[in-house]
């Protein structure tokens, strides 16, 4: 029937499709007006690369501008030798609903010198921006001096199970970077140092993203990591310090009560459905030792804003993570083949209303922080 009325009245469904068309762009039109935002809960910003040569350093990269003027990065606390801002379409078709997110381009470079690696590691702060972070957080970048890795780096495939591409440049810069930044936090906003700690647990270590500079800072008597994925688990064992352990999905850990001081894990609670959620909440108050301190990340509102949907798409999920307060958002692929039931290996979003209503059952939350880990938004808790 359908074909038949294209074929007798192809005039009139071609006028019908063109009305169609119309509708929908007007629609979304109005929908962008009505959610385009001066500011996002996050402000996030991204160096997409770096470059070291015999003579200096190039950067480059996007961050959303202040109200006034344009975006400003430093490096180590100083202007670099030169620097210019342009326009990224592509940042601005992505992040529709952020006011000017088009202007975010950055590019500069300085000459090398001898304060690039201040403490082993070069810092790359967004100087001029309007994100407001608890106590004088900042979502600044590090890397750490080539020169100072002790570690070597696990196959390409291992980095793509958890990074999600190959490239050894983003694996580096954001293991370095989410390191800094985590115990960054621990200490600003949970008064825990981590050269005063003496056992930490990284769970959901992965090949080491992050664990390989965290031992690097680390001073305390015992570093352990665990992970589903029995490859990484075994490389980590065969290339970093510490203890390392496969786990299953569901607990228990190997591990005695009150083992931890401090407990992280990026991207995990992001995957998994609320009934797995709650069995690794109540387990993971078991190994932390009282005051203990535990830093995990959730797909929020930023995890949301990066996700590039179409603006009824946005409308309709923001809603349904307000309203129903742990939304799946289908199930991730990226351990398929290295992990017993991928099937459970889900893409979640959590509301910071239902983290600190369900999870205060296991723990107080002490802060919840948007954007600081990423995409992700860092939840800081202490067991009772």
């Amino acid at each position: 029937m359908k074909r038949e009325i294209e074929e007798r009245f192809p005039r009139a469904v071609g006028t019908l499709r063109e009305l169609r068309s119309g509708v929908r762009r007007f629609l979304a039109a109005d929908v962008i007006a009505k959610n385009r935002r001066e500011l996002l809960d996050a402000e996030p910003w991204e160096i997409d690369g770096i470059g070291l040569d015999d003579n200096r350093i190039t950067v480059s990269g996007w961050a959303f501008p202040p109200a006034k003027g344009l975006p400003r990065i430093e490096l180590n606390g100083r202007p670099f030798d030169s620097f210019e801002n342009h326009s990224r379409g592509d940042v601005g078709a992505k992040f529709w609903q952020r006011a000017r997110a088009s202007e975010s381009g950055f590019a500069g470079w300085s000459a090398l010198g001898e304060h690039l690696f201040e403490r082993d590691y070069a810092a790359f702060s967004y100087a001029n921006s309007p994100s407001q972070l608890p106590r004088g957080l900042r979502r600044d970048f590090y890397l750490l001096d080539p020169e100072k890795e002790k570690f070597p780096l696990p196959t390409a495939a291992q980095r793509l199970r958890v990074i999600g591409n190959e490239g050894d440049f983003g694996f580096r810069l954001l293991g370095a970077t989410d390191s800094q930044r985590l115990f960054r936090a621990a200490e600003v906003l949970a008064g825990r140092p981590m050269r005063s700690l003496g056992s930490i647990l990284d769970w959901g270590v992965g090949c080491g993203r992050i664990a390989r500079y965290a031992l690097g800072d680390f001073e305390g008597e015992r570093f352990a990591g665990c992970d589903i994925d029995s490859e990484n688990v075994a490389w980590c064992g065969a290339n970093l310090h510490g203890e390392f352990h496969h786990i299953d999905l569901m607990p228990p850990l190997p591990f005695t009560d009150d083992a931890f001081d401090l407990i992280y894990g990026v991207s995990v609670f992001t995957h998994l459905r609320e009934s797995i959620q709650d069995a690794w909440l109540a387990e993971l108050q078991r190994v932390m030792k009282p005051g203990g301190i535990g830093l995990f990340t959730i797909h929020g509102r930023t995890a949301l804003d990066y996700g590039g949907l179409p603006p009824r798409a946005y409308v309709d999920l923001r809603d349904r993570i307000e309203s129903q307060g742990l939304v799946l958002g289908g199930k991730n692929t990226d351990l398929v083949g290295a992990v017993d039931r991928p099937d459970e290996y889900v893409n979640v979003y959590h509301s910071g209303k239902y983290v600190q209503k369900r999870w205060r059952q296991w723990f107080d939350i002490v802060a919840i922080v948007p954007g600081y880990i990423f995409t992700h938004d860092l939840v800081v808790v202490r067991k009772r």
